[in-house]
Parts: C-alpha cells; sequence; structure tokens
C-alpha cells in the first residue's frame, strides 16, 4: 500500500469537498427556482387577478 503525502492528501480532499459544495449549492438554487415557479403558478391558478 502506498503511502500518500500530505499535499496529494489536501488536494484529493479539497477537490471532494469543493464538488460537494458545489453541487449543494447547486440544488439549493434549483430547489429556490422550483419553489418560486411553484409558487407563482400556485397562486396564479389559486388566486386569479381580477383584471
Amino acid at each position: 500500500m502506498e503511502e500518500l503525502n500530505l499535499e496529494e492528501i489536501n488536494q484529493c480532499s479539497g477537490g471532494y469537498w469543493q464538488h460537494v459544495l458545489t453541487y449543494m449549492t447547486l440544488i439549493d438554487f434549483a430547489y429556490d427556482i422550483g419553489r418560486g415557479l411553484g409558487n407563482g403558478f400556485y397562486d396564479g391558478a389559486h388566486e386569479p387577478q381580477i383584471p
């Protein structure tokens, strides 16, 4: 079994956490957009504004 030096370990874990954080941010962003659209459609369908 090879021994990884500290720099390689930091690079690997850093890349992994960067990927996770980016993924979570995208999910949160998409969720907010979806929720906003959902509320907009819901309000439009259930509370029509009288022109």
